[in-house]
């Protein structure tokens, strides 16, 4: 794990210098390398932990592969310029997938109450708000992705704060490294956006800022799965 540690973060230094250079297809090998990485990581873990392949390591594991395909798309999109908005779209399409996940995961295994609920949708109805409200006071003109940033802040922000609250009301490391992740996940992103949506140019804070933080979460997300909880019918064998 020690050596796997070290290659993410060789790789992953190597890519934000490329990147800060500009976006081309060998920046996209080394962002690649660094996503496998984090996947790899999350496999060794489970392997280590000898732990079963219950529902919430399935779905720590989809989300990094649509993690690993959101990430092609991305960066195809400066690659390409022609072809951005397609594979822009394409990248929100394939993070939201993976936050999906997350909302079917923490719906269907947790008992939610109607003030629970309530509260939670306050909170994405908050974000939702905000996000769009703030559009012009931050210098940003998000223009046909609107729509699909809309929805892609309700997916995020769902994710986190079902994430947190159930942290706050249950405990528990799982659910305490996920809404960790999540929460630096929406960090990476409002980032992200003055650098796909802004009306200044890119500035080199804005590239190393965005992906320290995604690549936190995405460590986070890796790591989440030594707490992750055991399958149903090994909790019912174990009395858990």
């Amino acid at each position: 794990m020690l050596l796997l540690n070290l290659m993410f973060v060789v790789v992953l230094t190597l890519y934000i210098g490329r990147k800060l250079r500009g976006a081309d297809l060998p920046a996209l090998a080394l962002k690649t390398t660094a996503t496998v990485l984090c996947i790899a990581m999350a496999l060794l873990l489970l392997y280590q932990s000898h732990s079963a392949l219950g529902w919430a390591a399935e779905v720590v594991l989809a989300a990094l592969l649509c993690g690993l395909v959101g990430d092609v798309f991305l960066d195809l999109k400066l690659v390409y310029p022609q072809d951005g908005a397609w594979f822009t779209h394409a990248g929100f399409v394939s993070f939201g997938i993976g936050h999906v996940g997350y909302w079917l995961y923490f719906f269907s295994q947790y008992q939610w109450r109607m003030p629970m609920l309530a509260v939670w949708a306050l909170v994405v109805a908050l974000a939702l708000w905000l996000v769009l409200a703030s559009e012009k006071p931050l210098g940003l003109d998000y223009g046909r992705f609107r729509p699909i940033t809309a929805v892609y802040t309700v997916l995020l922000v769902g994710a986190w704060a079902q994430a947190g609250m159930l942290w706050w009301l249950d405990g528990g490391l799982f659910l305490a490294v996920l809404a960790l992740a999540l929460l630096l996940f929406v960090v990476s992103d409002a980032i992200l956006s003055q650098s796909y949506f802004g009306l200044r140019p890119e500035q080199p804070w804005m590239v190393v800022g965005n992906y320290l933080f995604y690549y936190g979460a995405q460590v986070l997300v890796a790591w989440s799965l030594l707490w992750a909880p055991p399958p149903p019918c090994l909790q019912a064998a174990c009395g858990l």
